[in-house]
């Protein structure tokens, strides 16, 4: 895989920034810039019981978004899914919009339970102003059928395969026979440090100034608080590019924003543009766009992340 100068994971996914063209200090006046990433949980489900994925250590089980991502399953097309004239109208209302960047069908869920997978991916790949269609998946549920089906409509799959070197260097080669037009990029079980962290596990952290092109650097979760405290001071690097919906509708501003912690609102009753455009999100994008913004919303001022 090529390494480019940054990146950070949200759940699985890569998103590569240039240092060049960083998100610039947002000032009273300006508008926020159009987001160029598009991530859309379509359903709610995943077949695995990761212990640092926020789907397992989230602390308040009641929540009604992290509810509905439960409990964990491995039969396709059970689960809670986004309606398909929601998700249609939340590509149509982007591309109006003047949206031209990629489109990732996956969060905190796993994809491949999605049974209208390839019908999803077909409505998107079918507006010509939208790059590509990505998802990331953990491949435990491919079959030589449902590749068939996804082969080419996925432009890129990472995949994240939860098991030993060994059995990876077995089941890479047999996943990657099984398409011809896609592009697949393997990496390896990464788990990244959260807001909730289990306290005896080793991370990779990656930040703009830790990164070390080669791997990241491992973190012991039982020094979360100086991590934090190392992080505190700086701007947040996630803040404008990005666009992240939950199956539920709600919009989450962040990777780590699990459930929308900000009140950014809901796609089942605001349009894209007045959410995108909206005084809550404006003053958030400024906030966290200078240094030191985080510490004005506690979910942010705990944040180990960049």
């Amino acid at each position: 895989m090529e390494i480019r100068p940054f990146f950070f994971y949200n759940c699985r996914t890569m998103i590569f920034l240039d240092p060049e063209n960083t998100p610039k200090v947002l000032e009273e006046d300006d508008s926020v810039p159009m987001f160029n990433y598009l991530e859309i949980e379509t359903q709610a489900d995943c077949n695995r019981r990761c212990p640092t994925c926020l789907r397992q250590s989230y602390i308040n089980k009641d929540n009604l978004t992290h509810k509905g991502r439960m409990p964990v399953t491995s039969k396709i097309g059970t689960g809670l899914k986004m309606p398909l004239d929601v998700f249609k109208s939340i590509i149509d209302q982007s591309v109006e919009m003047g949206f031209t960047g990629n489109v990732n069908l996956q969060h905190f869920n796993e994809p491949l339970l999605d049974e209208r997978l390839a019908e999803l991916a077909s409505y998107v790949k079918n507006k010509p102003t939208i790059e590509e269609v990505h998802i990331c998946t953990n491949m435990d549920l491919i079959t030589e059928a449902t590749a068939k089906s996804l082969d080419g409509v996925i432009d890129e799959f990472t995949v994240s395969l939860y098991m030993s070197r060994e059995k990876q260097l077995e089941r890479e080669p047999w996943i990657q026979s099984l398409f011809e037009k896609s592009r697949l990029v393997f990496k390896g079980p990464d788990h990244v440090i959260t807001h909730y962290s289990p306290s005896d596990f080793v991370s990779t952290t990656v930040t703009k100034d830790l990164y070390d092109y080669s791997g990241g650097r491992k973190t012991d979760a039982t020094n979360l608080g100086e991590v934090i405290q190392e992080v505190s001071e700086r701007r947040c690097v996630n803040y404008t590019h990005m666009l992240i919906i939950a199956y539920d509708g709600t919009i989450l501003h962040c990777c780590d924003d699990y459930v929308g912690h900000f009140g950014l609102g809901n796609v089942n009753s605001m349009s894209l543009k007045d959410i995108w455009e909206s005084e809550t999100h404006r003053r958030l994008v400024e906030d966290l766009s200078h240094a030191g913004g985080r510490k004005k919303y506690s979910y942010c001022s705990n944040c180990p992340r960049y």
